[in-house]
């Protein structure tokens, strides 16, 4: 796991069409925005794939949403290619939903800023550096 923000623990509760819940932990790290977690194999849960590390690149990473709701929040992942999630499960085109538990909810929010940033900087730097794009000062 990355070393720049804490890990935040979540779960994947529609993985193979809803017959099983993964959990895992999420966090940002230098290179990218890094997934660790465990699926179940088969439909009862009994057996586990071990662990499995996903580590989404930065260019990759097209948004990442907190929702919050009085009883659940998750964040919303998306990014822009269909193969960079095609090993998570419950991951619909180019999109994950990862469920995270109240008592998480602190250290979410404090993710989802770390992330929100970093595209803002992101953009900042494309601004200041590529003179093909307008200008819109003044």
């Amino acid at each position: 796991m990355g070393n720049e923000s804490a890990s935040v623990p979540f779960k994947i509760a529609n993985a193979y069409g809803g017959l099983a819940e993964c959990h895992g932990l999420v966090c940002a790290g230098e290179d990218g925005l890094h997934l660790e977690f465990e699926a179940p194999d088969g439909f009862f849960g009994v057996l586990k794939s071990g662990v499995k590390n996903l580590v989404i690149p930065w260019s990759e990473l097209a948004n990442l949403q907190l929702r919050k709701g009085w009883f659940s929040t998750r964040f919303l992942l998306t990014v822009h290619s269909l193969r960079t999630l095609r090993e998570v499960p419950g991951a619909e085109a180019c999109q994950i939903s990862l469920s995270v538990a109240r008592r998480h909810r602190p250290g979410a929010e404090e993710l989802a800023m770390n992330v929100n940033l970093r595209f803002c900087e992101r953009e900042l730097r494309r601004a200041t550096v590529d003179p093909r794009r307008p200008n819109r000062a003044g």
